[in-house]
C-alpha cells in the first residue's frame, strides 16, 4: 500500500509541479561545463525583451536553473534568479512573474553570451516574420514575374542589385560584414534564408533580413537553372556599400 501511495504522490507532483521542457544543448568552449536552454520556456515580454531558462551543469556539482532576461534592442542581459535544478519543482512561469533585474552590456567572452546569441536568432526570426511586412505593389510583382533573366549569372546580378538597393544599414554597422544564404523557388518565391556569417551588430542583421523580405518576389528562373530551388549567397559589406552609394 505504501508503494502505491508513493507512486501516486510522484505522479501527482509530476503533473502539478513540473513544467514542459525542451532542452537544447548549447556549444561552450569550457569542457567541464554543460549549458542547455529550455526552448519551450522562451518568452517575449514585448518586441525586444525576452525571458528564458538555462540549465547549467558543472562536473561534480548540482545542476543549476538560471533564469535570464535579455534586451535585444540595447544588447544587454541580466540574471533574474539562480536555483538548484529540480525537474519536479522547475517552473519558469512562476519565476518570470517578477523578472525585474539589472541588465548590463553583453560580454562576448562570458558563458551566458552563448545563450544570448541562441535566443537572438529566435528574436531575429520573429522580427523578420512579424515586423517587416512589406507592401509590394501589383506593378512590382508584375514586372518581376514577367521579366525573365537570360541566364543564371544575370539572374543573380538582378537579385543582388535589388537586395543592396533595399538595404538600409544602421550607422552602428560601420566596419561590419555579413553573409546570408537565400533560398528561392522556381516561381521566384522566397523559401528560406539563413546567415552563413552574422555581423557583430544585431541591428545590421535585421536590416539585411528586411532587404531580403522586401525583394520578394524574385522573378522566375532562367532556362539554365534546372532545379526547383536554388540557394544563393550574398555578402553585405558596409564599406563597399558606402562606396557604392557615394
Amino acid at each position: 500500500m505504501k508503494k502505491y501511495f508513493l507512486l501516486f504522490a510522484l505522479i501527482f507532483m509530476s503533473s502539478t509541479g513540473a513544467f514542459a521542457q525542451n532542452w537544447v544543448q548549447l556549444e561552450t568552449k569550457t569542457n567541464n561545463v554543460s549549458l542547455e536552454i529550455d526552448k519551450d520556456a522562451v518568452r517575449f515580454l514585448n518586441d525586444y525583451t525576452c525571458l528564458y531558462a538555462l540549465r547549467l551543469t558543472r562536473i561534480g556539482e548540482i545542476p543549476k536553473a538560471v533564469f535570464v532576461k535579455a534586451d535585444f534592442k540595447e544588447s544587454k542581459m541580466g540574471v533574474v534568479e539562480v536555483e538548484d535544478f529540480n525537474t519536479l519543482m522547475y517552473n519558469p512561469q512562476k519565476v518570470f512573474i517578477n523578472s525585474d533585474t539589472f541588465l548590463k552590456p553583453i560580454n562576448p567572452t562570458s558563458l551566458l553570451a552563448v545563450s544570448y546569441n541562441y535566443v537572438n536568432d529566435i528574436y531575429n526570426t520573429r522580427v523578420a516574420a512579424n515586423s517587416y511586412k512589406v507592401n509590394v505593389t501589383k506593378k512590382d510583382v508584375s514586372y518581376r514575374n514577367q521579366y525573365k533573366a537570360k541566364n543564371k549569372n544575370e539572374y543573380i546580378n538582378i537579385i543582388a542589385k535589388e537586395l543592396y538597393k533595399n538595404w538600409e544599414p544602421p550607422k552602428s554597422a560601420q566596419n561590419s560584414s555579413a553573409i546570408i544564404i537565400v533560398q528561392i523557388a522556381r516561381d521566384g518565391s522566397l523559401q528560406n534564408y539563413v546567415f552563413a556569417q552574422k555581423s557583430q551588430d544585431s541591428a545590421n542583421n535585421r536590416s539585411i533580413m528586411a532587404a531580403v523580405e522586401k525583394a520578394v518576389p524574385y522573378g522566375i528562373f532562367p532556362d539554365d537553372i534546372k532545379t526547383d530551388k536554388i540557394d544563393l549567397q550574398f555578402i553585405f559589406e558596409y564599406k563597399k556599400f558606402r562606396k557604392s552609394v557615394k
